[in-house]
């Protein structure tokens, strides 16, 4: 049965969802008529079997049928810091790391970062990743849709992160990184940060080590940074 998530708050008996956009999908494209029925949820948690009670081009109305309990969130918090890389594939990892779970993207500048395709950031584009990330959340029947934050600087992020700072290092010597897997994030809230191609500049292992953060590892080999990011969301969180 077709899931579909809403902005507005879910409570009582029945709702009134004015977003045109979904009236359009239920409407057009999944052709329901009065009398059918959907998962309905929103960020809250609260999701339910809706009835359609009314439907147009421009509007819904379902009652409630029942309060589906899903105990889908993860315990651990990760908000995940990807320094910016090609768009294509950061649209793919913004899919795939909602699927797993994770809460907040942060995007970051670093000095490797790829940020000419991000120079002007328009609504439509911002329009689009949340579209992503709200059809990711309901094929993979989450009840919450992440947060994704303003693009901003290392340093920005590092100082407003303050504790539980992870950084993925392409490739460190010595016993400096630790081999990442779920005992390393045995914390309530995890800030991830993962490096673009071309990993962390000098100056950069010097401000994560100034902000007290631990140096991690996903293996041998030299992942890509959006695989880094699914990589390092899937150890933590599944």
């Amino acid at each position: 049965m077709q899931r579909v998530y809403t902005e507005e708050k879910l409570a009582g008996n029945s709702a009134i969802i004015s977003d045109s956009e979904i009236a359009h999908r239920l409407n057009s494209v999944l052709r329901l008529k009065k009398g059918g029925r959907f998962y309905l949820f929103d960020s809250s948690g609260s999701e339910f079997l809706a009835e359609i009670t009314e439907i147009s081009g421009k509007k819904v109305s379902v009652a409630f049928v029942d309060r589906i309990e899903r105990n889908t969130r993860p315990k651990l918090v990760l908000n995940l810091y990807p320094a910016l890389f090609k768009k294509p594939r950061f649209e793919w990892m913004l899919e795939k790391c909602t699927e797993i779970g994770v809460r907040s993207f942060n995007p970051v500048i670093s000095e490797h970062s790829i940020i000419k395709e991000f120079a002007v950031k328009s609504a439509a584009e911002n329009r689009r990743w949340q579209k992503i990330m709200v059809s990711a959340a309901e094929q993979s029947e989450h009840t919450f849709v992440p947060k994704i934050n303003p693009i901003q600087d290392l340093s920005d992020a590092l100082t407003l992160s303050e504790k539980n700072i992870f950084a993925a290092a392409e490739r460190l010597v010595g016993d400096e990184y630790i081999l990442a897997n779920q005992k390393v994030f045995d914390t309530e809230i995890v800030n991830l940060f993962i490096g673009p191609e071309g990993g962390w500049s000098a100056g950069e292992f010097e401000l994560f080590k100034k902000h007290g953060a631990k140096f991690i590892s996903f293996g041998k080999n030299i992942l890509r940074s959006e695989t880094a990011c699914v990589a390092g969301a899937a150890i933590a969180l599944l």
